[in-house]
């Protein structure tokens, strides 16, 4: 492996990557010495070329101390719904921060947030579109068609032609000859066709196809997460 300066020298004190000083060293395997902000970063993965972006998502955590303290304190308010069974509000949480992650060129550190995201119950459409344009943003291509190829999947499942069309947009630029773009088209299509659904839940507005099953009355309908909101809410309150 080469490219990366004082990489081969196991003396050498500075971030193989950036060429600074450490202020933690982590010696991450394929690469060798290398400073936490670089590796939140990732922008080594596109010129190792044989890492592969889980394998790394893996590792850094359990390697660098500053790493576990900036997923920490980023996660917390995700966490804090999580333990409420917010599951959609957290997750919402969870995109933000990692698209916020990804403005401040701290990518795989946005990686890891959507990686705790994926473990929520409920749609996870969103986040494997996240995750997709994550890994592009890695230049780690296979793992983005792969992420994006399961969230255009997802959002046929789900009736979400908008998300389907971009996704496929997604995709095209990355693998313009990949057959599974016919096969999403193919989707895309028979959505179309489909008539729009009506019913929705009458607290959070989303359609049945989104929030799962909805429990209806004689003039209203609404599904099991804002139940277990409004449960949670009630529980919460003081006895009078």
């Amino acid at each position: 492996m080469t490219g990366f300066p004082g990489m081969d020298d196991p003396g050498d004190t500075r971030c193989s990557v950036c060429g600074g000083t450490l202020d933690e060293e982590v010696i991450l395997p394929g690469v060798g010495r290398i400073c936490p902000t670089c590796l939140m970063a990732g922008s080594f993965l596109g010129a190792t070329g044989g890492l592969r972006l889980d394998y790394v998502a893996d590792k850094m955590f359990g390697l660098s101390q500053a790493v576990r303290s900036a997923l920490t304190g980023v996660i917390d308010e995700g966490e804090h719904l999580a333990r409420q069974s917010r599951f959609d509000d957290a997750r919402k949480v969870f995109l933000g921060l990692a698209r916020n992650l990804n403005s401040e060129r701290r990518p795989l550190l946005g990686f890891l947030v959507l990686r705790r995201a994926l473990r929520l119950p409920g749609q996870s459409v969103e986040v494997y579109e996240q995750l997709g344009l994550t890994a592009r943003a890695l230049d780690c291509k296979i793992e983005a068609i792969q992420y994006l190829k399961t969230a255009s999947w997802l959002a046929a499942k789900s009736s979400r032609s908008k998300m389907l069309a971009r996704v496929i947009a997604a995709l095209r630029e990355l693998a313009p000859a990949d057959d599974w773009i016919e096969k999403a088209e193919q989707m895309l299509t028979e959505l179309g066709k489909k008539p729009p659904s009506a019913e929705r839940c009458a607290f959070c507005g989303r359609e049945a196809a989104e929030a799962g099953p909805l429990i209806s009355g004689e003039s209203a309908s609404v599904c099991s997460a804002c139940i277990k909101r409004l449960m949670a809410l009630d529980l919460q309150k003081e006895p009078q």
